[in-house]
């Protein structure tokens, strides 16, 4: 596999499959998209029309006053915050696992940092050679006094769990068909995961 960077964009190549694309200079969130299957179907869907924040795999937070998720100000006197990237710390190019680190800072949208982050994003073949294997994590150290909120668009789940539309999220291609319930239906059935 093989990783290219741009002055945009991240590419993650795989021979001649283009498993994924990480877009670190969106104006709000850096995100994954498209994400891709060893047969090239792409998986991930990013800004539909209902849900232009939605951005294939992406992470954002939420705190009082500040919305990192939406993009935009959803609750009064609410502010919107970006996250800004700084740098790469480093690049693993080739090999059977390529990735990045990443410092990104989280800013409002009058300038004040409130956290910077440490992440890392990497992919690799599955070991049955069908699939990709993404790995994700982020570190982050607060600049202020901060705290995290859940979204009012929260709900709970059928088993009274709270369901909550922050952290690493993707959406999906419609093709997918959700059902509601946490259930992906994959050509009419029920998917597992185990």
């Amino acid at each position: 596999m093989d990783l290219v960077v741009t002055d945009r964009a991240v590419e993650f190549v795989d021979g001649g499959l283009r498993p994924g694309l990480y877009m670190y200079t969106d104006p709000f969130k850096p995100y994954l998209h498209p994400l891709r299957t060893p047969e090239g179907h792409t998986v991930s869907l990013a800004m539909p029309h209902d849900h232009p924040h939605h951005k294939g795999l992406m992470y954002a937070l939420r705190m009082p006053g500040v919305n990192f998720w939406e993009e935009r100000s959803t609750l009064p006197g609410e502010i919107v915050g970006r996250q800004v990237h700084e740098r790469f710390e480093h690049l693993v190019e080739s090999g059977e696992q390529v990735g990045f680190g990443e410092v990104l800072r989280w800013e409002t949208e009058t300038g004040e940092t409130l956290l910077r982050e440490r992440r890392e994003v990497a992919v690799r073949r599955g070991e049955d050679g069908k699939s990709y294997r993404w790995t994700w994590t982020a570190e982050l150290e607060p600049l202020s006094d901060v705290r995290l909120i859940k979204s009012q668009w929260s709900i709970p789940a059928a088993t009274g769990n709270p369901i909550n539309y922050h952290g690493l999220g993707i959406r999906l291609c419609r093709e997918f068909g959700c059902t509601g319930n946490n259930a992906i239906v994959l050509d009419g059935d029920v998917a597992s995961f185990d």
